[in-house]
């Protein structure tokens, strides 16, 4: 478990995006950084801190905790060689608005949904929301084609 921890570097420049725009039923999909068309799109550590930040203030509009309970978020991720990087900067971002983080390291998608259901306090579960680091897929002639 990532203790809360304020953010020292600022992310000024993506603070006007509207990253409530990828939220999509239950889950967050989409495009968070455009970039140039034509030229393949990275995803920094910066940008990575502030979605995860603003996902975090989502959640606590959302839920209005109350002054004595702090909100968990759990963070897994995919085999990527990347994973650690992106959990890290996802992880302070969270700590940056004062959210607990709750590290599950390699994991799969369902396992971080179950984190939001499951009510076993040894596993620190419940938590209040979860995100899964994981690669972008799309179809092509039916066959997944994994973008990572």
């Amino acid at each position: 478990m990532m203790a809360a921890a304020q953010c020292t570097s600022a992310v000024s420049s993506f603070e006007k995006v509207d990253f409530l725009k990828l939220q999509n039923g239950s889950d967050i999909r989409g495009v968070a950084v455009a970039g140039v068309k034509g030229e393949p799109v990275n995803l920094t550590e910066p940008v990575t801190k502030a979605i995860a930040a603003s996902f975090a203030a989502w959640l606590l509009e959302k839920k209005k905790p109350a002054e004595s309970k702090r909100l968990r978020i759990s963070v897994g991720h995919d085999s990527r060689i990347s994973a650690q990087k992106l959990q890290d900067a996802v992880s302070h971002g969270i700590a940056s608005t004062g959210v607990d983080v709750i590290q599950y390291g390699l994991a799969s998608t369902p396992a971080m949904f179950n984190s939001t259901l499951t009510e076993d306090e040894n596993f620190l579960c419940p938590v209040d929301g979860s995100i899964m680091i994981t690669g972008l897929w799309m179809f092509s002639n039916g066959i997944p084609r994994y973008e990572l």
